[in-house]
């Protein structure tokens, strides 16, 4: 149950507030200033609430999020939000992250970036073109050019066919929930890729056997 709280924790709260955030620090249109402004320190000020919940509940000496000192989905979940504020983002010293002021999170950040699995996981995932993301024409073969760009290897086999929804949008489709889409996050450097990349990643080196065409 402790486990299943900061799930639904993250993908309620931190998840949508620090992606907020990172919208309006790198991706909003700078000429509309006040705006930008208003949502850095908006969301900003949300983010550092947030990470100081992380910081106080791991005060209590634990390693890891949930108590009985294990490794648990919670902090696959997590931490990519927070390292991303950081690696994809830079604005580990806009938010004054640098100063020491959140120490059992840095402890904890640290902590988890030395797990084999977890450095495995965030290697594999690579920078992909947000189009590809949210849907284009000719999305099966756009999708399967991208993993054989990004991640320099042979071609990745998708499922065949890749099915897809439509978007909304006239000429365009939207990549499905599924496998389908697993695989795709599992390319992209995003927060939500590099959940799947560590989790898959710590998964394997469990020795747990991964089907990629299971449905």
């Amino acid at each position: 149950m402790e486990c299943l709280n900061w799930l639904f924790w993250q993908m309620a709260s931190q998840g949508p507030l620090v992606g907020n955030f990172g919208h309006f620090f790198c991706y909003a249109p700078p000429e509309q200033t006040e705006a930008v402004e208003y949502g850095r320190r908006h969301f900003g000020r949300e983010t550092i609430r947030l990470l100081t919940v992380l910081d106080t509940h791991l005060s209590d000496g634990r390693p890891y999020v949930v108590s009985g000192g294990e490794f648990t989905v919670a902090d696959m979940a997590i931490l990519p939000w927070v390292n991303f504020i950081d690696g994809g983002y830079g604005a580990w010293e806009y938010l004054s992250l640098d100063t020491g002021a959140l120490p059992f999170l840095s402890d904890w950040r640290g902590r988890c970036l030395k797990r084999p699995g977890v450095a495995a996981g965030l290697n594999v995932t690579r920078p992909l073109p947000m189009k590809i993301l949210y849907g284009v024409k000719n999305a099966r073969r756009s999708v399967q050019s991208c993993f054989d760009r990004v991640r320099g290897k042979e071609p990745v086999r998708l499922l065949s066919p890749l099915p897809l929804v439509p978007s909304g949008r006239p000429g365009s489709a939207a990549l499905p929930s599924g496998p389908a889409r697993l695989q795709l996050y599992s390319a992209s450097s995003s927060p939500n890729g590099q959940k799947v990349g560590i989790l898959l990643s710590e998964l394997a080196a469990a020795g747990t056997p991964l089907d990629f065409d299971a449905h």
